[in-house]
């Protein structure tokens, strides 16, 4: 079927005639429209790329006058561990760490007995300045900005895998404790 129609496309008489017709001056219109759109989403899309990037990353980098001191994030972890200790109420699955520019953020996922008194905001206004400080004093680590929680409940399942959160991409991997 194509070959039969094959003549007729690949003459440019053809074409010179389709382009001057009504519905063809519109058709290329409407085609030239959509494809400029399409360059266009694609252009913004690399630029918020870029500007919003962050990375998943396994080490913290502390900066000092004579060099630079890696912090694995096993580290990282026992530290959110031993912090946690002193809530009964939580326990801590999963960390994600993630990198933006000098910045970094900690994600702690968490499951929460439901029948403590204390509740979440009351906990991390209190435990995110003490897990900063502790990694401040212990490894000089100031570059984390952000420790964000992604709380269930025990009786949840605890597959984190398919249940991540709208800021965490597919490609991004979750550390165990």
């Amino acid at each position: 079927m194509f070959v039969k129609y094959w003549k007729t496309i690949s003459d440019p008489a053809w074409w010179q005639a389709f382009s001057q017709s009504e519905f063809g001056e519109g058709f290329i219109a409407a085609l030239s429209l959509i494809l400029g759109l399409m360059i266009l989403m694609f252009i913004i899309r690399g630029i918020f790329k870029l500007i919003f990037r962050s990375r998943r990353c396994s080490t913290i980098e502390v900066r000092r006058e004579d060099g630079s001191t890696m912090v694995n994030r096993e580290v990282i972890s026992a530290v959110v561990d031993r912090e946690l200790a002193a809530y009964p109420a939580l326990t801590a699955e999963k960390i994600l760490l993630t990198r933006k520019g000098d910045t970094y953020q900690l994600t702690v996922y968490c499951s929460y007995l439901l029948n403590d008194q204390s509740g979440i905001p009351a906990f991390c206004d209190e435990f995110k300045p003490r897990l900063l400080s502790a990694l401040e004093k212990g490894f000089g680590i100031t570059g984390v900005r952000e420790i964000r929680f992604w709380i269930c409940d025990s009786g949840e399942d605890k597959n984190f895998e398919t249940q991540t959160p709208d800021h965490v991409q597919e490609k991004d991997a979750y550390i165990g404790l």
